[in-house]
């Protein structure tokens, strides 16, 4: 595994296409080895290696693109990346939303390299801004030579949105930052609470019933004593 470089004056030289000889897939199984865990991608420039070739892991699985063209596509959106010669920086940039490459490629599965029949790919949103991300390395370009942008008004907007929502309703409660809403009764905290009221409205119906004949008693041996007599 070779060790990625953070020298941005050799970052800075473009690179040359590669020679397909016998050889060439020995450079790119080592690029496929050297690329970290959880990367995105890796371009040869990246560990020394200045010939036109990368590796991106996409949404269809980890490809191997050498000496690509890309043609860009109308559209635009704001990307934010970070690359591993770069540590620490991110960078909001603005990418074409679609990209096609021209290019040989191969598909990594497993531990071996397939090559595919395909001379083009087209690559859209997250996949188009990893590709565009990896050949800018082979010209040379890393994402602090582009233009930073604000990041994608939607998204700021619904993150705007959802932040009100929880202010709003922490006004209404009362709470504090450190205070949270009672926990709702559970099922069978209701159902408990529930019977207990059919419980209690039976013992006042049964409480009335037994005033009532309590006074229709009292009534019936006031009569016989004549207690209602004119």
């Amino acid at each position: 595994m070779e060790l990625i470089l953070t020298d941005t004056t050799q970052l800075k030289r473009v690179s040359e296409p590669v020679n397909l000889d016998s050889t060439y897939l020995d450079d790119v199984r080592t690029l496929v080895e050297s690329m970290p865990s959880g990367a995105l991608g890796l371009s040869a420039p990246q560990i020394g290696d200045f010939h036109r070739f990368f590796v991106a892991r996409l949404s269809k699985g980890t490809f191997v693109f050498i000496n690509p063209t890309i043609e860009y596509s109308e559209g635009k959106h704001t990307s934010t990346e970070s690359c591993l010669s770069l540590p620490g920086i991110i960078r909001n940039i603005m990418r074409y939303t679609q990209v096609v490459l021209n290019a040989k490629i191969f598909k990594y599965i497993g531990s071996e390299l397939i090559s595919q029949t395909q001379k083009e790919m087209t690559c859209i949103y997250k996949d188009a801004c990893i590709v565009q991300h990896e050949y800018d390395h082979l010209d040379g370009v890393l994402i602090t030579d582009h233009s930073e942008s604000e990041p994608d008004t939607k998204i700021l907007d619904k993150y705007r949105k959802r932040r009100s929502k929880i202010e709003a309703s922490r006004q209404a409660r009362k709470l504090s930052p450190l205070q949270f809403p009672k926990k709702k009764s559970s099922k069978n905290e209701k159902k408990s609470h529930n019977k207990l009221k059919k419980l209690k409205k039976l013992q006042r119906k049964e409480e009335k019933r037994e005033k009532i004949r309590v006074e229709i008693q009292e009534r019936y041996k006031a009569n016989k004593k004549g207690l209602f007599d004119d």
